[in-house]
């Protein structure tokens, strides 16, 4: 398992924690955001999420995404007609 998607679990077990705890009337959305290290903002809007998607709503969808150094080091490479062993022993690729 990939390290990004163990921090997703972990931080999802520790939102269904929170809201539990929020929904029962034992926790504010102050300390249920507290548990989990954001603002009460953030967790009104992984609520919101949440209730409209489910567990899916609160994937962190910047994490799916290709990054743009890497688009552009791969576009690079193809204008020169550089394979990516070669981009990478130029120091083209991070």
């Amino acid at each position: 398992m990939r390290r990004t998607q163990l921090l997703q679990e972990l931080r999802q077990m520790k939102f269904e924690e929170a809201y539990e705890g929020w929904q029962r009337g034992r926790l504010t959305q102050e300390e249920a955001a507290r548990l989990l290290g954001v603002c009460e903002r953030s967790f009104r809007r992984y609520i919101r999420r949440y209730e409209e998607e489910g567990l899916a709503g609160l994937i962190d969808k910047r994490l799916e995404q290709v990054s743009r150094l890497v688009c552009y080091t791969v576009a690079i490479g193809g204008v020169f007609g550089l394979s990516a062993e070669a981009c990478c022993m130029l120091g083209l690729f991070p």
